[in-house]
């Protein structure tokens, strides 16, 4: 059975919260959802993706918008989980993760033709805004399992660890973004201001994010 989905927003410390799960769940019971690694990039439609969830899945974990795993959350024991993180600054991470992709993919025309677009020009772009409430819409924050705060990560993964039950673990440093991000120049506070009005429906969706965290610490 499915016990936790969790929706994995870009640059939301993503990869080490899967390392986390991969050491709390036994080894075959995590399923990784890479788009990629899918023809079509779509998950309700492929066959491939429902072939591979076979009953030992118990955790899916993945960049997929809660519109698309919906109908696979056919018990009220599914947990759904999403990190979330200050709507400017995960903006900021998601461009120079972007950058560095460009850098490493020169074989490949369509990110080559992006190579001098700059930090505003990819923030005004509609599918780099209002990214984290454009993957849970359809759920919500408030009908969330949990939705951890990436900023204060360490505690807020040990309190859902007492949450599931789950056995001790260590909390992997995992972020292979912040060399390449320090090359890059500083946004200014015009800039950050700029972004922070471009992704308002993120802004306020943090604010209850957080919100649901100060009333679940105390």
């Amino acid at each position: 059975m499915l016990e936790l989905v969790s929706i994995h927003v870009p640059k939301t410390a993503g990869r080490s919260f899967l390392a986390v799960l991969n050491s709390v769940y036994d080894p075959g019971s995590v399923f990784h959802f890479n788009r990629q690694n899918y023809p079509d990039k779509s998950i309700p439609e492929s066959e491939q993706f429902k072939t591979e969830l076979t009953e030992e899945i118990k955790v899916i974990h993945g960049h997929f918008r809660y519109s698309e795993i919906a109908d696979l959350i056919n018990s009220r024991d599914t947990k759904v989980i999403a990190w979330l993180r200050d709507p400017v600054d995960r903006v900021i991470s998601n461009y120079s993760f972007f950058k560095k992709r460009i850098s490493l993919a020169l074989h490949d025309p369509e990110l080559q033709r992006r190579k001098n677009e700059r930090l505003m020009e990819y923030a005004m772009l509609d599918d780099t805004r209002n990214l984290m409430s454009k993957f849970i819409e359809g759920i919500g924050v408030r009908n969330l399992f949990f939705a951890g705060i990436t900023e204060y990560f360490d505690s807020e993964l040990h309190q859902l660890g007492e949450m599931l039950n789950w056995k001790p673990f260590e909390i992997p440093r995992i972020n292979d973004n912040a060399e390449f991000k320090s090359q890059l120049p500083a946004a200014t506070d015009e800039e950050k201001k700029i972004i922070a009005d471009l992704n308002r429906g993120d802004i306020e969706l943090y604010s209850r994010a957080m919100e649901i965290r100060n009333k679940r610490a105390h």
